[in-house]
């Protein structure tokens, strides 16, 4: 008698949310804001590579390219997380770019703030993705939802071009008291 109480016990929690969270409540990947280091590892599927005082990170593969994936914990609780991709030729570089950018304004429809000279340059990919490299132009697009400001940005620097995608909790709530 007492198992049958028990299992119905445990089927009544995860019904009610205990262990299933519906994906509409996270805020990126697994996560949400406000967790602590140890709550984001354990909704990761892979080990971290490293493991430092205020982040996590990971290597993964984000649309068929390798990527470092980074939490942020200021305060000891996740407020932002960053994927970062380089080391892509000129050709991979500008498709990978383009399609992060078309996937993001899918999502989340028109970004909110653009500073895309990317489009006005893409007629000569090698040039843009040289200037990149250089430092000498950069691109950002900008999205906002109600929980999460997302940013996708093409910079560079030392022979190196980058796409960073990074989700931060709105900036009204840094003190992470609201989660």
């Amino acid at each position: 008698m007492k198992t049958y109480g028990f299992i119905a016990g445990l089927i009544l929690f995860c019904i009610c949310g205990g262990y299933a969270t519906p994906a509409e409540h996270f805020d990126f990947r697994r996560t949400r804001w406000g967790m602590t280091q140890i709550d984001v590892a354990t909704a990761e599927p892979s080990e971290p590579l490293l493991v430092g005082k205020h982040l996590l990170a990971y290597e993964i593969d984000l649309m068929g390219h390798n990527t470092n994936l980074t939490y942020h914990f200021p305060q000891g609780l996740l407020f932002e997380a960053m994927y970062v991709t380089n080391n892509l030729s000129t050709e991979k570089y500008i498709k990978h770019l383009n399609n992060i950018k078309q996937t993001l304004t899918d999502k989340y429809g028109k970004p909110s703030t653009e500073n895309w000279p990317c489009d006005s340059m893409s007629a000569n990919k090698k040039k843009l993705v040289q200037e990149i490299r250089q430092g000498k132009t950069s691109c950002a697009l900008k999205w906002k939802t109600p929980r999460t400001n997302i940013c996708l940005s093409a910079f560079g620097g030392d022979n190196q071009a980058y796409i960073s995608i990074s989700y931060t909790a709105p900036k009204n709530s840094q003190k992470l008291d609201s989660f």
